[in-house]
């Protein structure tokens, strides 16, 4: 659990030990006991570990959410943020799910979970059609 091992049976001395067992890779885990192959962990989840203890890939649960305002596919090793002028309320699984600011609102930089509303006394007509017109307080 938590370990691979990808030798076809090219040698006895390769399969005689625990340790001929790789840990799975970043945004992956095995859950299972045996085989070749670590599972991705879905979209919008992600592992960083790079392979330094089975306990961080040994269960789909090890698979970590993206915050809010994020994005990844399946078997990443990290999020990103969706781009300025664009949100998110739940993580996401691709860029093209981030949602372009409404009416009357803006968000200055990537990784919004939420867009800012204009201040007091100044508007900004645009009606989420472009991001670029919602990147920026100076929009308003």
């Amino acid at each position: 659990v938590g370990k691979y091992l990808t030798d076809a049976a090219t040698a006895a001395t390769f399969h005689d030990d625990e340790s001929d067992c790789s840990i799975c890779g970043v945004g992956t885990y095995k859950d299972t006991v045996g085989g070749a192959v670590c599972d991705d962990c879905p979209g919008g989840k992600y592992i960083s570990d790079v392979s330094t203890a089975t306990s961080f890939h040994d269960s789909a649960d090890d698979c970590i959410a993206c915050d809010a305002g994020h994005h990844s596919g399946d078997g990443a090793a990290s999020c990103s943020g969706c781009g300025a002028g664009k949100y998110s309320t739940v993580p996401i699984t691709q860029e093209a799910d981030c949602l372009i600011c409404p009416t009357g609102r803006y968000a200055g930089e990537s990784g919004a979970a939420l867009c800012t509303e204009c201040e007091a006394g100044k508007k900004l007509e645009d009606s989420g059609t472009h991001a670029s017109f919602h990147d920026a307080e100076s929009d308003c």
